[in-house]
């Protein structure tokens, strides 16, 4: 999707927790380049209002009410096939996420990704992406990565938690998120999926960790 750099991108939000409705809203709305335009709370009502705001990018939670989840999206991206799906989960398998990518998601986030991770993924599938981003990542900047980085990489594309890393590494959780970071802006890249897949395709994973596209 690709629209006007002048518009705000809109969304909408479909958690069955409302706190966290409010809290997704809240965080997206000081953000000029967004504009909230609904929130539902089940499958139903996430295809009510895809239809009914034709959003550009919807924010799904993975566990709702009714339907689920890839029956939600191929639903979705049936009757509104402009509007783009970013997932959210708590769950940290690598496989599930490629999994719902198949369905029709644009982007698959944990619920515990910083703010500025999701803004980013809300921007990349509205066609906000830098062009770096759209263009994928230069092989050289991808050898910039040091040992230890890319020790973190092999770990997060296994699907382990920061805290795991941290204890499989012997570091603290706090240096493994500001590894993590740093692959990220290494790597263009907005979730842990993406970063699974680019180092894979980039061989930066060895072994079979990786994933194709």
């Amino acid at each position: 999707m690709r629209i006007s750099a002048s518009e705000p991108v809109t969304v909408g939000i479909v958690d069955d927790h409302r706190l966290f409705r409010a809290g997704t809203n809240l965080l997206l709305s000081r953000d000029h380049r967004l504009k909230i335009v609904g929130e539902a709370s089940s499958s139903q009502g996430a295809l009510r209002l895809a239809t009914l705001m034709r959003p550009d990018v919807l924010i799904l939670d993975v566990e709702l009410g009714g339907d689920s989840a890839p029956v939600t999206i191929r639903r979705i991206k049936h009757e509104v096939p402009s509007t783009e799906i970013v997932v959210l989960t708590m769950h940290r398998d690598l496989r599930l996420r490629e999994h719902l990518t198949a369905h029709g998601a644009a982007d698959c986030l944990t619920k515990d990704a910083d703010g500025s991770d999701l803004v980013r993924a809300v921007l990349t599938a509205a066609g906000r992406a830098s062009s770096s981003q759209a263009e994928g990542v230069n092989p050289r900047t991808a050898r910039l990565l040091t040992e230890r980085q890319i020790e973190v990489l092999r770990l997060l594309a296994r699907g382990c938690s920061n805290r795991e890393i941290a204890h499989q590494l012997v570091i603290t959780e706090g240096t493994v998120k500001r590894h993590v970071s740093d692959v990220f802006a290494k790597l263009d890249v907005n979730s842990r999926i993406n970063a699974a897949r680019k180092a894979g395709r980039l061989g930066l994973l060895g072994g079979r960790e990786g994933y194709e596209s």
